[in-house]
């Protein structure tokens, strides 16, 4: 019931009277006014006005009604699963995919407090200021493909940023910086069979609305906010990332990676430069010349010869 009452209001022109909300369900006006205050309580914001009614009011924040205005996608974010906090919301995807979620499921939550990163790191976003999402996806693809869906990712986030007048740069694999800076994180999970993909989890941390770091960090992370784009929230910057994610899902598979690819290189801060990359074979020196059309970085060593970089976590020099 609780739900309805919800979604009338969601659906709502202006305000809507208790009496009104009432007819409609069946219920007493005393009933709507539990289930208003209920829904309060759980963080949606409903302005009650004498003689007037209740009103439902958009904060800029993750829940589905509040990026809905925004999202133009056909398939991507339709179905959406908001917490307010979370340990993680990679892990809830992972959970939601083996009781049979759809493709294109998402998970959103304000805060999540062990989120993970790429190579055992941690995302953890502890203020309602970035965002934590994590998408569910069911490619057909090749396990030893799936590394395909974290640069279209990377990609895809990038363009989003351009579209709100932020301008990043990826690092190679999926980093989105500014001026050097952390700005999003992507990880991707997956279950697969020898010869098949079952699911992948494609989780996008981003810093939106932040003004101040803690200390530990302030010198290599930064946020939307903070690059210049002040006039935006929460809502619109996680309608636009699936926009684009759907965009460029549909491309990879309908075009091929190779326009992809075309685009990562041209928002990589890492192709043509002196570069340090960390393996677990160990350190690496050279400059990245290409990424090959696996996804593989290509760094040439001082002594002349190429050598592929599956995985590893490359330092850039200082800007």
């Amino acid at each position: 019931m609780r739900n309805k009452v919800l979604a009338i209001l969601r659906t709502s022109v202006g305000y809507v009277s208790g009496e009104s909300i009432s007819r409609e369900l069946g219920i007493s006006r005393a009933a709507v006014w539990k289930h208003i205050k209920a829904l309060t309580e759980e963080g949606y914001a409903i302005e009650g006005v004498s003689r007037k009614g209740y009103r439902l009011m958009a904060q800029g924040g993750l829940r589905q009604f509040e990026i809905e205005p925004y999202l133009k996608t056909k398939w991507l974010g339709r179905e959406l699963l908001y917490l307010p906090e979370t340990a993680s919301t990679n892990n809830i995807a992972k959970n939601e995919a083996e009781k049979g979620a759809v493709h294109g499921l998402i998970v959103l939550a304000d805060r999540q407090n062990a989120g993970k990163g790429r190579l055992g790191r941690t995302w953890v976003t502890e203020t309602d200021e970035g965002i934590c999402l994590s998408v569910l996806l069911r490619p057909p693809l090749l396990p030893s493909h799936a590394s395909l869906l974290t640069l279209a990712t990377a990609v895809a986030v990038a363009k989003a940023f351009a579209d709100i007048g932020v301008v990043s740069g990826i690092k190679w694999p999926n980093d989105l910086l500014v001026c050097g800076k952390k700005l999003c994180g992507i990880l991707t999970e997956m279950k697969s069979d020898m010869d098949r993909v079952e699911w992948v989890v494609v989780g996008i941390g981003i810093n939106v609305m932040q003004k101040y770091f803690p200390t530990a960090i302030a010198d290599v992370a930064t946020s939307l906010y903070l690059a210049g784009a002040h006039d935006i929230n929460r809502s619109q910057v996680a309608a636009c990332v699936l926009n684009r994610l759907e965009d460029e899902y549909e491309r990879l598979f309908n075009e091929g990676f190779a326009t992809i690819h075309k685009d990562w290189l041209q928002y990589s801060v890492t192709i043509g430069r002196q570069v340090k990359v960390n393996t677990l074979l160990g350190t690496l020196e050279g400059k990245a010349v290409n990424m090959d059309d696996e996804g593989y970085l290509l760094i040439e060593k001082a002594d002349g010869e190429t050598e592929k970089i599956v995985s590893g976590d490359v330092i850039l020099p200082k800007e």
